[in-house]
């Protein structure tokens, strides 16, 4: 499962992560827990089997217990405390973001199996796709074209 709970964008930046998954791993299932309001942002993607919403205020309690150990991994796209509570809970292997404030995310690196740093002086995509180190998945190479000039990227 992947945790995305912020905007569509976010949503939308985090995509490669499935992709990768599904490269490297094609018989494998990727869901995605999103807020409402984003989830459109995966229509249609191939990548991705099911997309699972709450609302940005949500307290359900139940909900949240239908997800406890549901699945073998779950990948935080952010260092909220929100995602990344949804993370431990979801996963069997959790694996979030923190800041790594001492007195603030100290409780992140308990819950979560694996806990990195989110160093937002780094492009987000890269840096979301790195959660997949511990997994020894090596992000997609990507190639962008405009106009009569290419050039490849590598993420």
């Amino acid at each position: 499962m992947i945790v995305s709970l912020r905007y569509s964008g976010d949503v939308l930046l985090s995509t490669p992560l499935a992709l990768s998954i599904k490269i490297q791993m094609p018989e494998a299932v990727v869901d995605y827990l999103v807020f409402e309001g984003t989830q459109d942002v995966l229509c249609n993607n191939p990548y991705v089997r099911n997309v699972l919403t709450i609302p940005p205020e949500s307290k359900n309690i139940r909900f949240f217990m239908s997800l406890f150990k549901r699945y073998d991994y779950a990948i935080g796209t952010n260092p909220s405390d929100r995602t990344n509570i949804y993370c431990a809970d979801a996963g069997r292997t959790s694996i979030g973001f923190s800041y790594f404030f001492p007195r603030k995310d100290w409780w992140k690196k308990i819950i979560l199996s694996q806990c990195r740093f989110y160093d937002d002086q780094m492009h987000i995509i890269p840096l979301i796709l790195s959660q997949l180190e511990t997994l020894d998945i090596p992000p997609p190479v990507l190639a962008l074209s405009w106009g009569t000039m290419r050039r490849m990227i590598i993420l």
